[in-house]
């Protein structure tokens, strides 16, 4: 039978289909530490890269790994912006927070306004949130004024970036199922998947 090697911790295996199914780990000398075979040149670069190449373009910080960099730009520069919404629970931008907290005040009479779209059923609280609704929706306009800050995608949402980034540029998700450990990059598909599969 044929012997067949993994390239990236030399385990020998007697089919592809073992070869490919083993969790590949290496161990590293310099810090002792047992690292996935995808990660391990990575690793490897903090240990012998005495150079950060790779700089953030919004503060003096270096890096480096790009990996090292994304994780930076994340949690210092993105996710500074938001700030968690203790009525509700969503990640707001921090500059529109008070903005977002009166929504869950009592309205007044005239706040109690509404604005239905003449094309469909839906009804919104504002004159902008109406416009916005028929730009999109029925004159097919798309406003995309969100910017990825590591690529040149442009989005309508702030979540919608935020999911980006975790999906493309960090490569993990957002949430995790605390039953099945099933991952999610939006909050919507996760909250569906716990009413469909695990509400008692």
């Amino acid at each position: 039978p044929e012997i067949i090697p993994c390239k990236r911790c030399g385990n020998k295996f007697q089919t592809r289909e073992e070869k490919n199914g083993h969790e590949c780990v290496r161990h590293c000398e310099q810090c002792n530490k047992k690292i996935s075979g995808k990660h391990f040149v990575m690793h490897m670069m903090r240990h012998t890269s005495t150079e950060k190449a790779f700089k953030c373009d919004q503060c003096p910080k270096e890096y480096h790994t790009p990996a090292d960099l994304t994780k930076h730009k994340l949690v210092t520069h993105v996710r500074s912006e938001f700030t968690l919404c203790v009525v509700c629970g969503k990640m707001v931008k921090q500059v529109n927070l008070n903005m977002h907290l009166k929504t869950h005040q009592p309205k007044t009479e005239a706040e109690k306004r509404v604005y239905p779209c003449e094309e469909c059923s839906k009804v919104y609280c504002s004159a902008a949130s109406l416009r916005a609704h028929f730009e999109s929706v029925h004159l097919g306009v798309q406003v995309l004024k969100v910017k990825c800050p590591h690529c040149e995608m442009r989005f309508k949402e702030h979540s919608k970036r935020t999911a980006h980034i975790y999906k493309y540029h960090l490569k993990r998700a957002l949430f995790t199922c605390i039953h099945c450990q099933k991952e999610f990059y939006h909050r919507n598909n996760y909250n569906n998947h716990i009413k469909v599969h695990h509400s008692f």
